[in-house]
C-alpha cells in the first residue's frame, strides 16, 4: 500500500493536489466538480470546469434560486437534481462559439462578472419554474423537467431566447416568461 501526504497550509493547494492525483481514478466527477471552484488550477479544461461548477454552486446556494435545496451532490445530500445535470450544459455553452456565455470567454478564460451572469441565469430559471409550475416538482417520478435531458434543453433554450431578443445582458423575467409560454402549449 502506498500512502502519500502533503505538508501544506493553503486549502486551495491541497484541493489542487487532491484533484490532480485523483482525476484519473474512479472518483465521482461530482466530487471533483465540488472542489474545483476553490482550487487554483488553470488551463482551458480547468477554467471551463471551474466556471461551470462555480456557476452551479452559486445557483444552488442562493435562497431565491429555483435550485436552492434541489441539487444533489457528494457534499450535500437531500437534493433531487444531480449537480452534473446543471454543470454540463453550461460547460458546453461556455465552449459554443455563438452562445451568450462563450462571448465572456475570450482566450478560453471567463472574463466578466459571474454574479451578474448568475442573476441572469437565475432569472431565466425562475421563469421556467413559474411557467412550468406543475412540472417543477422535486418528485422525480412526477416531473420530466427536472431530469438531465430537460435541463440541458432548457439551458440551451435560454441561449436561443437571448439571441432572439439580441439583448443578452438585460432580459427581464416577463420576457423570459412570454418566450417560454410559446412552447408551453
Amino acid at each position: 500500500m502506498i500512502i502519500c501526504a502533503f505538508i501544506e497550509s493553503d486549502p486551495a493547494a491541497l484541493i489542487d493536489q487532491f484533484v490532480l492525483i485523483n482525476k484519473s481514478k474512479n472518483l465521482p466527477s461530482g466530487l471533483i466538480y465540488e472542489l474545483i471552484p476553490q482550487s487554483t488550477l488553470t488551463g482551458e479544461i480547468w477554467d471551463t470546469i471551474k466556471f461551470s461548477a462555480s456557476l452551479v454552486t452559486k445557483l444552488e446556494e442562493l435562497e431565491d434560486s429555483p435550485f436552492y435545496g434541489l441539487i444533489k451532490s457528494e457534499g450535500r445530500k437531500g437534493g433531487k437534481i444531480p449537480r452534473n445535470s446543471l454543470i454540463n450544459p453550461y460547460k458546453t455553452l461556455s465552449k459554443d462559439g455563438h452562445s451568450f456565455i462563450d462571448e465572456k470567454f475570450p482566450d478560453g478564460k471567463f472574463m466578466g462578472d459571474i454574479d451578474e451572469l448568475v442573476e441572469q441565469i437565475k432569472t431565466y430559471w425562475i421563469a421556467v419554474r413559474d411557467v412550468f409550475e406543475d412540472a417543477w416538482n422535486p418528485d422525480m417520478k412526477k416531473s420530466r423537467i427536472m431530469h438531465g435531458t430537460s435541463i440541458w434543453a432548457l439551458a440551451h433554450l435560454q441561449d436561443e431566447i437571448m439571441s432572439y431578443y439580441r439583448r443578452p445582458d438585460s432580459l427581464e423575467l416577463n420576457e423570459y416568461k412570454s418566450s417560454l409560454e410559446l412552447i408551453q402549449g
